[in-house]
């Protein structure tokens, strides 16, 4: 079951989305609101924070608590996600259901530097892993079954005690 998710990372040190991104301002000035302040697009000017994409698969056997890898990718133009950790972040299915949130430091798998017109890049640094950084909060209803449907078990070792059992 393939979750999907909106957020913001915060903590890049210069890394992060530039000034010219108002999806970047909107997102901060919401999260600041959220928080209790005021404070409007126009007095935002971070490149310490990114709009990125969380993705994760929930399995079909995950349960209320249970903890599942995700992946964040930058939406913007940031360079890099190396150092941040990911805000609050719902993740849905496709019916529009939250089944997860996710949040924490995140891992990157590469990195980018630049000294006197030099760039170096190595991997892909707007993309970064968050092991265990999602907390499913809503199980997946599956129906096995529809209407005047049979279940049938084939045992390799059948007996009448091991099919009640099942």
């Amino acid at each position: 079951n393939a979750l999907i998710g909106y957020g913001l990372v915060v903590g890049l040190a210069g890394s992060g989305d530039s000034e010219r991104s108002a999806i970047t301002r909107q997102a901060l000035t919401n999260v600041y609101g959220r928080l209790g302040a005021t404070v409007s697009g126009s007095e935002i000017s971070s490149r310490n924070a990114a709009v990125v994409v969380v993705v994760a698969k929930l399995p079909a056997s995950a349960n209320v608590g249970d903890k599942i890898p995700v992946t964040v990718s930058s939406a913007g133009d940031a360079r890099s996600l190396a150092g941040g950790t990911l805000l609050m972040t719902t993740l849905n299915g496709p019916d529009g259901r939250t089944y997860a949130l996710a949040q924490g430091p995140l891992v990157a798998g590469g990195d980018s530097f630049s000294s006197q017109l030099n760039l170096r890049q190595r991997n892909y640094p707007t993309t970064a892993r968050l092991e265990d950084g999602a907390t499913v909060e809503a199980p997946v209803e599956a129906q096995l079954l529809g209407p005047n449907s049979e279940l049938a078990f084939l045992l390799q070792e059948p007996s009448f005690t091991t099919a009640s059992r099942i």
